[in-house]
């Protein structure tokens, strides 16, 4: 039961975050179109262009990410998985979730070191042209492995509750919901 408003929450966060990643993407384009009209009708381009569409577009990355990992939308190579029963195959995928979670702290972990560095100092630690902090963007990009690292944990953890089902044999039931539809 608190599992799964824990789930909520996150599920809300990681959508969140996944609205914000798409304003950033509707941003970055419509910035790069008034800067081509801007260029080819008025021969007058736009000041920073290209750094802020390098800030957006690791916003946009990283607060997507989140999302990307609750809806399985990442790469996978189910070459092992596949020729295993069910149940080995969650306790595979759950083990690599949380392999994937402590990856994701460390590099969260990393990030931290410059980031109050660059936040302690906003005016030496900004972007060449607008003066952007590089601290914030350090800041989002941490938050936002903070929360991939945890959506790791969670599915890890949904996974391994799937393989103590005492239903799961060789092969899935037609009236058994598959892992996409449990979440």
């Amino acid at each position: 039961m608190v599992f799964r408003k824990i789930d909520n929450v996150f599920n809300k966060i990681s959508t969140g975050l996944a609205w914000v990643s798409g304003c950033l993407i509707f941003c970055m384009s419509a910035i790069i179109f008034v800067a081509v009209i801007a260029r080819y009708f008025f021969n007058s381009p736009i000041t920073g262009v290209e750094e802020m569409i390098q800030i957006g577009l690791c916003m946009y990355v990283y607060t997507a990410l989140g999302y990307a990992v609750r809806h399985e939308k990442m790469v996978s190579v189910p070459v092992i998985t596949e020729k295993l029963d069910h149940r080995a195959e969650y306790i595979i995928k759950g083990i690599g979730n949380i392999l994937c979670a402590v990856i994701g702290f460390l590099v969260m972990y990393e990030l931290t070191i410059p980031m109050f560095k660059k936040l302690g100092n906003t005016a030496r630690h900004a972007t060449s042209l607008l003066h952007f902090p590089e601290g914030i963007i350090y800041l989002v990009v941490t938050i936002c492995y903070i929360l991939i690292s945890l959506e790791f944990i969670l599915k890890g953890i949904n996974q391994f509750i799937l393989s103590a089902d005492p239903n799961m044999g060789k092969k899935r039931k037609e009236s058994q919901p598959a892992e996409s539809e449990v979440n």
